[in-house]
């Protein structure tokens, strides 16, 4: 009776670990990712912009620096698990004994920490990763577009141009292809630069983004700059579930 209580212990503090590890995960997901957008908006806040986009590059480089904090959570929360119920502790590393004698999962569970702490001890991966944070925000922080009534300010990490309406040579306009199909919009300037208006996060002055672009697209059409449309993917759209009054807005640019 005792083993059995003890193999319900076991199976239910493994059982609790992984249910912190999910909680843990979905909680920097979420958190992470709208404190990045949140501190995108201070920007936007501060000043007039009537539009304001993160790339997709910035949404994806900041989900790759959340992701790596999640695990090493994840190792941290392993190796103080494993500490308190299967191994001895030695000189700061862990020591198990009988490793045979355990599960398969507690097995793969021990060899992943032990290929984890060969690969991180010492101080050259703590630089390295200092390095990766700073790039990764250095990066997100210094990619974006906004656009107010007078300019279109196109930043990157190692330029910041500010354009002027009259710079635009023309506008391309689509859909993109497949099972994720949405609507894409950019800037053709003068200099070749391409600019999208639709990114991986928009903020605007008003509740829906295309009508942003809409007056944008209008302005910029009253200068008597070309308009590019492509509707070959336009099935796809319509065909992905989208709100009746999100598809009008977005066709309205088409008109």
């Amino acid at each position: 009776m005792s083993i059995l209580n003890k193999s319900v212990k076991e199976f239910l503090g493994w059982i609790l670990k992984y249910l912190v590890i999910v909680i843990t995960t979905i909680a920097l997901v979420l958190g992470g990712d709208l404190l990045f957008i949140e501190s995108h908006k201070l920007i936007s806040e501060k000043k007039s912009f009537i539009l304001y986009t993160i790339s997709s590059e910035s949404m994806v480089a900041i989900m790759i620096l959340i992701a790596s904090i999640i695990g090493i959570i994840i190792f941290k929360l392993n190796r103080k698990f494993l500490s308190k119920k299967i191994s001895s502790k030695s000189k700061g590393e862990l020591r198990y004994e009988n490793i045979d004698s355990y599960s398969s999962l507690v097995k793969w569970t021990i060899l992943m920490d032990k290929r984890i702490s060969s690969i991180t001890k010492g101080s050259l991966f703590k630089v390295l990763y200092i390095l990766f944070v700073v790039g990764i925000i250095t990066f997100s922080y210094n990619n974006y577009t906004a656009v107010t009534n007078d300019e279109i300010i196109y930043k990157k990490v190692f330029s910041d141009k500010v354009y002027y309406y009259d710079d635009v040579e023309k506008l391309e306009l689509g859909f993109t292809k497949g099972q994720d199909s949405d609507v894409y919009y950019n800037l053709v300037m003068r200099d070749g630069n391409k600019i999208s208006l639709i990114g991986g996060s928009i903020e605007v002055v008003d509740e829906s983004y295309e009508n942003v672009v809409y007056e944008i697209d209008s302005k910029l059409q009253s200068l008597g700059k070309a308009k590019v449309v492509d509707r070959f993917y336009i099935d796809d759209f319509k065909n992905m579930g989208y709100s009746q009054e999100y598809v009008e807005r977005v066709l309205r640019l088409f008109e």
